[in-house]
């Protein structure tokens, strides 16, 4: 290729590319095909944002969710292609600040508090102007990134343990730590589908001055306590330890409860070989993951003809992330009796008068 014609080529692909990036300080784009619903497919330089459109029955009006998959609140500019009513109704359950509007229908009777959709009316809008674009703020997510890596951890652990105690549910301490396990897991899972809903701008355009009926079950916001409910589940959490330790007799299963539903790490590392007349240097690792203040000690366990010296066995964790590191100096006698190497660690920990013990030995 001569030089003058791949310069332009490659000139061309530069302008291209340029093209393609939104502009600096411009809003990010998401494009919807009004008659591609089924397709679920959305368009644009909008990144992490999750697509949902409820077509529901024939005759039904559709709901369109679009749910923010970043932590931070942010803004979209979101184009409604495809249309072909010359205006519509528009429907937005967000403020343009990105606080929810929430409504207010008191149930009559027995029947269920329903949606009141004038609340979510925006204002009627011409064909162009959708396709265009309505700008949405997107609101930030209500859990904390420290809060939200916690009740990560608490699930999954809390998931784990209550698979292996499917087996004692027959008796009766653990049926309650499979109870407690479960509850725990569920109520983490309530926090992330309640803050999918806060993180969630729901749209209806419906042709101007018609009636129509939502498809599913329309909108239905977060609760109005959802941020107490949110800075409320550590000490949720924290009530079910203390209910753990006053209700379950059988102190394996109330120790490995305990274990699930408190995320710590706990890891145990040695130096140097364990050999007849060798030193050892034994470090054991610990890293709070709960919002609590945990405190403690570790012991270490060898063969009963070895010599420990505690160089820091002291535990003092304040709050998530926060570590602590056990230090011990361990002495091999020359005339050992013991041929191999059976060390192990025990922690002893308090969380807000909650007694907690975990063990940890050596990785492979």
């Amino acid at each position: 290729m001569p030089r003058i014609a791949f310069a332009i080529f490659v000139a061309l692909l530069t302008a291209q590319a340029l093209a393609d990036e939104p502009a600096a300080g411009a809003p990010e784009i998401a494009i919807i095909h009004y008659n591609q619903l089924d397709k679920g497919k959305l368009e644009g330089t909008a990144k992490k944002i999750s697509f949902i459109p409820i077509t529901g029955l024939p005759g039904q009006t559709p709901l369109l969710k679009l749910t923010n998959k970043m932590p931070g609140q942010r803004k979209v500019l979101v184009r409604i292609l495809d249309l072909k009513e010359p205006e519509y109704d528009l429907y937005i359950d967000t403020n343009a600040d990105g606080i929810k509007k929430y409504y207010s229908s008191p149930p009559r009777g027995n029947a269920p508090d329903l949606p009141d959709n004038s609340v979510y009316f925006a204002g009627v809008r011409k064909r162009e102007d959708l396709e265009s674009g309505i700008l949405l703020t997107f609101p930030a997510s209500h859990i904390p990134p420290e809060l939200s890596d916690y009740l990560s951890r608490l699930k999954a652990r809390g998931l784990a343990g209550a698979a292996r105690y499917q087996q004692a549910k027959k008796e009766a301490d653990g049926s309650l730590c499979l109870a407690v396990m479960k509850g725990v897991a569920r109520w983490v899972e309530n926090l992330e589908m309640n803050d999918e809903r806060v993180r969630t701008v729901n749209v209806i355009v419906v042709p101007a001055g018609r009636s129509f009926s939502v498809a599913g079950s329309g909108i239905v916001p977060p609760p109005e306590n959802f941020e107490a409910m949110v800075m409320g589940i550590g000490n949720a959490v924290q009530a079910a330890r203390s209910d753990v330790v006053k209700r379950v007799k059988n102190p394996v299963y109330r120790f490995d409860t305990l274990d699930a539903i408190t995320p710590i790490d706990f890891k145990l590392t040695v130096s140097g070989a364990a050999a007849p007349g060798n030193k050892l240097f034994v470090q054991a690792f610990l890293t709070n993951w709960t919002d609590r203040e945990v405190t403690g000690k570790v012991r270490l366990n060898v063969p009963s003809d070895w010599t420990v010296s505690e160089i820091a066995s002291s535990v003092d964790m304040q709050g998530y992330s926060k570590r602590s590191i056990a230090k011990f100096s361990v002495a091999i006698p020359k005339n050992t009796t013991q041929k191999t190497a059976n060390i192990s660690a025990d922690a002893d920990l308090n969380v807000e008068d909650v007694e907690v013990k975990l063990q940890a030995s050596p990785s492979k």
